[in-house]
């Protein structure tokens, strides 16, 4: 390999590493499941992204509008049942049920119109 050919292997490597600035994304766990897949638009996350467990069941599907989460997000419980559907506003969450994952145990929490109602 030339100097010049090495040059530019390393070049790609770091812009690679640097994460897509455009197009589609996927990342993968250890195990080879996909762990979520979405769209990069000028370097921010952009249209429905997916987020999935580790068994290959869904776990968010939600949207994002300049890299801000936006529009319905639904919840999924390892087993594939739905335990929350909520709606964000300006990227903050607004009405709905939404979860948080802990170490990877859902949260629950109540929102209406942008305050939080309670937890469970």
């Amino acid at each position: 390999m030339t100097v010049r050919q090495s040059y530019l292997l390393c070049v790609a490597l770091f812009a690679f590493s640097c994460g897509p600035s455009d197009g589609p994304h996927q990342d993968h766990y250890v195990n080879g499941q996909v762990k979520e897949e979405g769209s990069f638009r000028n370097g921010e996350k952009s249209g429905k992204w997916t987020y999935y467990w580790q068994n290959g069941k869904k776990k968010t599907v939600g949207y994002y509008t300049k890299g801000k989460p936006s529009g319905t997000w639904t919840y999924f419980g390892k087993t594939g049942s739905i335990i929350g559907k909520g709606t964000y506003k300006n990227g903050k969450m607004w009405n709905g049920t939404f979860v948080r994952f802990v170490m990877g145990i859902p949260k629950i929490i109540a929102i209406e119109e942008g305050k939080e109602k309670g937890s469970k």
